[in-house]
């Protein structure tokens, strides 16, 4: 239908129009019986001074706060539900693509990076790696993280992964930018301070 509207400019004939049906008629309705299209005749609308007007149909359109459907409360009877019945999803119905317990998952995280997931049972997965680190080693205790050594989060071999802290995470997320002597002189000190810290909390005697 598109490609049928005209394409020329409005008639002084067809501002006629316009300015005849614009307070009785939708602008949808107007372009339909000009052959023109919609936003054209809503454009030509605010030209011939009847945006204020436009504004005010389209808030009276809207559903007001609180607003109550005609049909609320009323329910369908046997005969309309014998009609569409074929419609419903029955009870336990589930979606055709629906994975089944075990199977694996590719999907990106809330920062773009892909990651394979486990489904241990209906709307419950978990991190691929997170299941093949815990078979192997057990439960990954509170404030560490499972990561890939070689950076590849589709690499989930057992010898490519590695359980380390927070605290650990985060220090090699920031020293990235450096040379790798450098970074490994990092990591040491940072653990030599991690060892001063825990025997000063617990007040004991620091031998170095």
């Amino acid at each position: 239908m598109r490609a049928n509207k005209q394409r020329t400019e409005i008639t002084p004939e067809q501002d006629k129009f316009i300015k005849a049906h614009i307070h009785t008629m939708s602008v949808k309705k107007i372009a339909n019986e000009l052959n023109i299209c919609a936003n054209k005749t809503r454009q030509r609308c605010y030209d011939l001074g009847f945006k204020e007007l436009l504004q005010q149909k389209s808030i009276d359109s809207r559903f007001l706060k609180g607003h109550e459907p005609m049909n609320k409360g009323v329910r369908m009877t046997e005969e309309q539900k014998e009609r569409i019945k074929h419609t419903f999803f029955q009870k336990g119905h589930l979606p055709h693509n629906t994975k089944n317990d075990g199977e694996i998952s590719v999907r990106k995280d809330k920062r773009g990076i892909v990651y394979m997931y486990y489904r241990v049972s209906l709307s419950k997965w978990i991190p691929l790696h997170h299941k093949i680190w815990m078979e192997a080693h057990g439960e990954i205790p509170k404030g560490y993280n499972v990561i890939f050594k070689n950076k590849d989060t589709l690499d989930i071999r057992l010898e490519n992964l590695e359980c380390i802290s927070n605290a650990d995470n985060m220090m090699r997320n920031t020293i990235h930018r450096f040379p790798e002597e450098l970074k490994t002189d990092i990591r040491k000190l940072a653990k030599l301070k991690r060892i001063i810290n825990k025997k000063e909390n617990k007040n004991e005697q620091i031998n170095i």
